[in-house]
Parts: C-alpha cells; structure tokens; sequence
C-alpha cells in the first residue's frame, strides 16, 4: 500500500469529519457504542468504550477530543450496549490492568 501524503490524510480526515457532521446533525440517525483498542509496537496502550457516535470516525474524533486517545493505531468494534454491564465506564481510558479487574471483559494477549 502507498503512502499518502499529509495533505491527502488531511483532506480525507476533513471529509470524513464532514460527513460526521452532517450524521449528527440528522436526529434520525442511530447512535451507536465502539470499543476502540489502541496498541502500537509495545503492545496495548488502553481501551475505551464509546458511546452516542454515528460511526467509527465519530468515535474516534470524540476520543480524541475527550483526550482518551493514547495513540498507536487504534481497532474499533460496534458494541452492542444492551451486552455491556450497567456500570462499565464510558469515555475513560482502561488499562489491561483495569480490565482485568473487571473481570478481563475483553480478551487482550499478554
């Protein structure tokens, strides 16, 4: 796969950003949860359960925004909340630590 330039990762996080917009604006437009995963060549930097998005680019604009974005590269997942505990944290960044104090909900290799 060929590298992109930064003008043309700029242009396509715009775009993408614009059509996040133009969701949210639209009050019939289901919201939904994703579980973002971030690692890098370290290994798992944390996880965060976000909630109210439109789609995957929403989720990670509002992590990013919320300042629960560690970096790395990041694998999100739809979440069906009603699977979810009542009390699991939302927009909070969790460690394998956290996680596995709660009962390792999601599964990450040591």
């Amino acid at each position: 796969m060929a590298e992109i330039t930064d003008t043309e990762r700029r242009r396509r996080i715009d775009a993408a950003m614009q059509q996040v917009e133009a969701l949210r604006a639209d009050p019939s437009t289901p919201r939904v949860a994703f579980w973002l995963s971030f690692a890098d060549d370290t290994g798992f930097l944390g996880g965060v359960l976000m909630t109210d998005c439109v789609n995957v680019a929403d989720a990670i604009g509002q992590a990013h925004r919320d300042k629960v974005n560690p970096g790395g590269e990041v694998a999100a997942y739809e979440v069906p909340l009603a699977h979810m505990p009542k009390d699991f944290p939302t927009r909070t960044l969790l460690t394998k630590q956290d996680l596995d104090e709660r009962g390792g909900w999601a599964r990450i290799p040591d």
